[in-house]
């Protein structure tokens, strides 16, 4: 057997190694930064169609890639029925809507000039200011958004139409390479989800494989708590766009709001946005409130649209201080402030992509940093839970027990049944047997039994009442002649 000359690494040169290698993933990072998005998004899909993945290979017995395949056949099903059934639906609720959109923007944009108008020049008490130069410019540039009443000429029309192909022509190209990237992006994010779902178990094990085996059991927990921080967020942000557009849709529709469906779905989609979302939810849902008022209630719209205004601010406590709490849990405990500054840095970054993940990277940050802090002040990272009181422990125990007996008897009675059932089985088909032979050999008996029952009361019925009735005449009248006499 060949015989190496095996060396170690000087401190310093583990040190250059590992500064060279740290280098070398940044610049991959770097130059792969276009793919960073869809690797996440699969990532995060593979994350969220895992427990479906471990049930089926668990319990179900599937091999893990018919597993794989199962649940994302699931998901093309599923999403090929939202855009067959929710596009078609979504147009009728614009359409039933009944918004006239310019008609909308002119009365926003003739309020909006009429309350610039009125405080160009302010005057409380003793105090003035001339407004002017700020609101002027703003009164210019709305004056560009009322579209003119002047037909335009024929010659204005040629002079402008070359413009106009150029334009449209700009416009379909744009759109259809849009549409082109997405599907693309589309296909690339399910085939790095798929693979991600299939290699999951074994990233996982060679993650923790690649971890020194001191800071194993550290490193686990961390990871098990980050774990749970996108899983609270993932799925339960998922319910909450459900829960909200719901509550939003019946709502309005029971204030009386035109396109009730449309600020559902509006609401629903916007909930991924923690924070902001509700806020912009709320926006149009005020306007159309201003500008149309309500079918239902018999209030001037000014006094609609606070009302609706009230009813998005008490949609949003109940989401914060009771649906939250329950449907996402505390593992995300930052403040409101933090998260609306990581949205609008985390939009300005990566765009809507940035925005959607900055709640659960801040929580990530956020359990990271505790970390740190507590290993640079020699602080346990990880205290142990609280110790249960012993009637708790006691009630644990032999809920424990109970739950153990019950599974052991219902195992046991299972076992029984498909004994008996074995055992029985002979004796069970001659009964069966004899039962559809009796079933033949009554069947024309008691069909000829109730025709002739029928054909008597039909025709022979008048003349019994009448018989019965006649007794009974007869009967009273002998009792009544008694007592009479």
């Amino acid at each position: 057997m060949t015989q190496y000359n095996l060396t170690q690494w000087s401190p310093s040169t583990k040190r250059i190694v590992a500064i060279a290698c740290v280098l070398i993933a940044l610049l991959v990072l770097y130059l792969g930064r276009s793919l960073i998005p869809f690797i996440v998004l699969a990532a995060i899909l593979a994350f969220l169609l895992d427990p479906i993945v471990t049930f089926l290979c668990r319990l179900a017995r599937f091999p893990r890639w018919a597993a794989v395949a199962i649940a994302y056949i699931a998901l093309l099903v599923l999403l090929a029925l939202i855009i067959l059934l929710g596009i078609p639906a979504l147009v009728d609720a614009i359409r039933q809507a009944n918004i006239d959109l310019p008609r909308l923007v002119m009365h926003i944009v003739i309020e909006l000039r009429r309350w610039l108008e009125s405080i160009r020049f302010v005057q409380f008490m003793d105090f003035s200011a001339d407004l002017s130069p700020i609101v002027d410019p703003v009164l210019e540039a709305l004056n560009g958004v009322v579209p003119p009443r002047v037909i335009p000429s024929p010659e204005r029309i040629l002079e402008s139409l070359p413009s106009a192909v150029e334009m449209a022509t700009g416009f379909a190209s744009t759109v259809v390479s849009t549409v082109l990237s997405a599907i693309l992006a589309f296909i690339f994010t399910l085939i790095y989800s798929i693979y991600l779902s299939l290699d999951m178990p074994r990233i996982s094990r060679w993650i923790y494989e690649a971890i020194p085996l001191t800071y194993r059991d550290e490193m686990t927990q961390l990871g098990r708590m980050i774990r749970q921080v996108w899983i609270a967020y993932l799925r339960g942000q998922l319910l909450l766009c459900g829960i909200i557009g719901t509550a939003v849709g019946l709502g309005t529709a029971a204030l009386g709001l035109r396109g009730a469906v449309l600020l559902g779905i509006l609401a629903g989609i916007l909930e991924v946005l923690p924070t902001i979302g509700p806020v912009t939810a709320a926006i149009p849902a005020v306007l159309i409130a201003l500008v149309y008022g309500s079918t239902v209630l018999p209030v001037s719209n000014f006094f609609f649209a606070v009302l609706v205004a009230l009813f998005y601010w008490v949609i949003q406590q109940l989401e914060n201080n009771l649906i939250v709490p329950r449907v996402i849990g505390h593992a995300i405990k930052v403040h409101p402030i933090l998260v609306m500054a990581a949205v609008v840095i985390g939009a300005s970054v990566a765009g809507i992509f940035g925005a959607l993940i900055a709640s659960p990277v801040l929580a990530t940050g956020r359990v990271l940093a505790r970390y740190i802090y507590c290993k640079l002040l020699d602080i346990p990272p990880f205290p142990p839970e609280p110790s249960v009181a012993a009637p708790e422990l006691e009630r644990q125990s032999l809920f424990q027990m109970n739950k153990a007996w019950f599974a052991n008897a219902y195992a046991r009675t299972v076992n029984i049944s498909i004994k008996v059932f074995y055992v029985l089985s002979p004796v069970v088909r001659q009964i069966a047997r004899q039962t559809v032979r009796l079933a033949i050999w009554l069947w024309p008996r008691l069909v000829r039994i109730a025709l002739w029952n029928w054909c008597m009361l039909r025709y022979h019925l008048p003349r019994v009442y009448a018989l019965v009735v006649r007794a009974a005449t007869d009967l009273y009248l002998s009792v009544r002649r008694g007592t009479s006499t």
